[in-house]
C-alpha cells in the first residue's frame, strides 16, 4: 500500500514537473514572441519614417523646380503630410530625447513652412528668392538625413545595431550611425511657421477588363495555357474574390522541375492574368538588364500584348522588374502598364502584374495637341536642361488622362521628367528619375 502511494506521489510530482518545464518553455516562447512582435514594430515605424523623409527630399525639390505655383502648391501640400507621418513613426521609435528633439523639430518646421508657401501659391502667389532658398536649405537637410537615416537602417538589417541598443543607450549615444542623425541637425536653423491638407484619388472602373465571364475550370485551363501545360505538376484552386472591381480565381501551381510554387490570379471575366509570381531561389546572375528587357518584351509580344515599351525598372535580388507602357502613334500610354519579372539568372520569366493595363486599356482615338512643342518648351524653368522630349497620355489623380509633352532633361545634378499638358499648357507633372544601384526609377 506504501509502495503505491509512493508511486503515485513520485507520478504526480513527476507530471507537475513536466507540467512546470511545459509552461515555463511555453513562457519563454510568449516572451520571445512578445520580443520579436516589438522589434517589427521598430522596424516597420522606421522604415516608414525612411520613406516620408525620401518622400520630402523629393518634393521639395519638385516644388522648386515646377513654374507653376498650382503645382508648387501641390508638392508642398504633400511635403506637410508626409512631414506629419514622419512625425508620427518618429514617436513609435525608442531613440534618445537628443534624437527625437532634433527629428521632431525638423518635422514640424518643414511641414509647417511647406503649409504656409502652399497656401500662398495656392493663391497664385510665386514664391520669393528668399522663400526658394529656404526650401533650398531645407531640401539640404532632408538629403543628409535621408543617407544618415539609410545608414542606420543598414547597420539594423545587417545585425550590427538593435533596437534594445539604442534603447539601452538612451541619451548617451554611442552608434556611429545614429550620432550621424544628430551631427545632420547640428547647426540647423531655428524657424517658425505655422500648419492641413488630405486627398482623395477615386477608384476607377477596370475599363480593359474585356470577355465573357469564365468558370474556374476554364480558368484552370488559362493558367496551364500560361506556364505550359507540361511544365505543370498540379494546380491548386484557392479561392475566388467577389464583389471588387475585379473578381479572380486564384491557384497555386506545383511543377515538375522545381521545388518552388506560382501563384497566380485569373480574372473571372475574360480570363486575363490579372498577377503572377513564382518564389525561386536565384542563381549566378548571367543576363543584363538589356537582355532582360528583351526576353520581357518577347513573352509580353507572344502573350497578346501588342506594341509595348519598356520604361523604367528595378534589379533587386537577381531580378529585374520591368515596367512596360503601351505605345502607339509615336504616343506613350503610361496608365496602360505591365510589369514583368524576369530571373536574371536564365531570363524566365517569373512574375507579372497587368493591374494597370486591366484598368485602363481602351481603343482611343489619337487625341491632338492644340499647344505647340516651341510653346510647351517655353513654359519650362529656364535652368532646365532639356535632352529629348515625346508626346505621352499620363493619369491624372481624379482618374482622367491627358496628353502631355514629357521633356526629359536635367536640373543641376537631378534627372528629371516635366509633364506640359500639350491642350493647354498647363504644368501637369515633375518626377525625378533616381539612377540607383537596385534600377532606374521616376519619382
Amino acid at each position: 500500500m506504501k509502495k503505491n502511494k509512493w508511486k503515485t506521489a513520485f507520478s504526480i510530482s513527476l507530471a507537475a514537473f513536466a507540467l512546470l518545464g511545459i509552461f515555463t518553455i511555453y513562457q519563454t516562447s510568449r516572451v520571445n514572441d512578445y520580443k520579436d512582435h516589438i522589434e517589427n514594430s521598430y522596424d516597420r515605424a522606421f522604415y516608414e519614417m525612411v520613406d516620408y523623409v525620401n518622400n520630402i527630399d523629393m518634393l521639395l525639390v519638385k516644388s522648386m523646380v515646377t513654374s507653376t505655383t498650382e503645382k508648387t502648391a501641390n508638392f508642398l501640400e504633400e511635403v506637410w503630410r508626409n512631414a506629419a507621418l514622419a512625425q508620427t513613426n518618429l514617436s513609435e521609435l525608442p531613440v534618445s530625447n537628443e534624437v527625437t528633439e532634433k527629428l521632431s523639430k525638423f518635422f514640424v518646421q518643414v511641414g509647417d513652412y511647406a503649409y504656409v508657401m502652399s497656401v500662398k501659391s495656392a493663391g497664385g502667389e510665386k514664391l520669393t528668392e528668399e522663400q526658394v532658398e529656404t526650401l533650398k536649405n531645407m531640401n539640404k537637410y532632408a538629403s543628409e538625413l535621408n543617407k544618415s537615416l539609410s545608414i542606420v537602417w543598414e547597420d539594423i538589417n545587417e545585425g550590427n545595431l538593435t533596437w534594445t541598443s539604442i534603447r539601452e543607450a538612451g541619451d548617451e549615444v554611442e552608434d556611429i550611425s545614429v550620432g550621424g542623425i544628430i551631427k545632420t541637425f547640428t547647426d540647423y536653423p531655428s524657424l517658425i511657421y505655422d500648419g492641413p491638407f488630405s486627398d482623395h484619388i477615386p477608384e476607377t472602373e477596370a475599363k480593359g477588363l474585356t470577355g465573357e465571364n469564365i468558370t474556374k475550370e476554364e480558368a484552370e485551363n488559362k493558367v496551364k495555357d500560361f506556364y505550359s501545360d507540361s511544365k505543370i505538376k498540379s494546380i491548386e484552386y484557392i479561392q475566388a474574390t467577389e464583389n471588387s472591381k475585379v473578381n479572380v480565381y486564384s491557384f497555386r501551381v506545383s511543377f515538375n522541375d522545381s521545388d518552388n510554387d506560382a501563384y497566380i490570379d485569373i480574372t473571372q471575366k475574360g480570363g486575363h492574368v490579372f498577377w503572377a509570381l513564382q518564389n525561386r531561389d536565384i542563381g549566378v546572375c548571367k543576363l543584363s538588364v538589356d537582355e532582360a528587357i528583351k526576353k520581357g518584351s518577347e513573352f509580353l509580344e507572344k502573350k497578346g500584348f501588342k506594341n509595348m515599351k519598356d520604361s523604367y525598372y528595378t534589379n533587386e535580388s537577381g531580378i529585374a522588374t520591368i515596367n512596360y507602357v503601351y505605345y502607339e502613334n509615336d504616343i506613350k500610354y503610361y496608365p496602360d502598364m505591365i510589369k514583368v519579372k524576369v530571373a536574371l539568372d536564365n531570363g524566365e520569366i517569373v512574375g507579372m502584374e497587368t493591374k494597370g493595363y486591366i484598368y485602363s486599356h481602351i481603343d482611343r482615338e489619337k487625341p491632338k495637341a492644340e499647344v505647340s512643342l516651341a510653346d510647351a518648351r517655353s513654359l519650362i524653368n529656364s535652368d532646365f536642361e532639356v535632352k529629348s522630349t515625346g508626346l505621352a497620355v499620363i493619369p491624372t489623380e481624379f482618374s482622367t488622362e491627358v496628353l502631355v509633352y514629357e521633356f526629359i532633361g536635367k536640373m543641376g545634378d537631378k534627372d528629371m521628367l516635366v509633364y506640359i499638358n500639350a491642350q493647354t499648357g498647363k504644368e501637369e507633372d515633375v518626377l525625378i528619375i533616381l539612377d540607383t544601384d537596385k534600377g532606374i526609377l521616376a519619382q
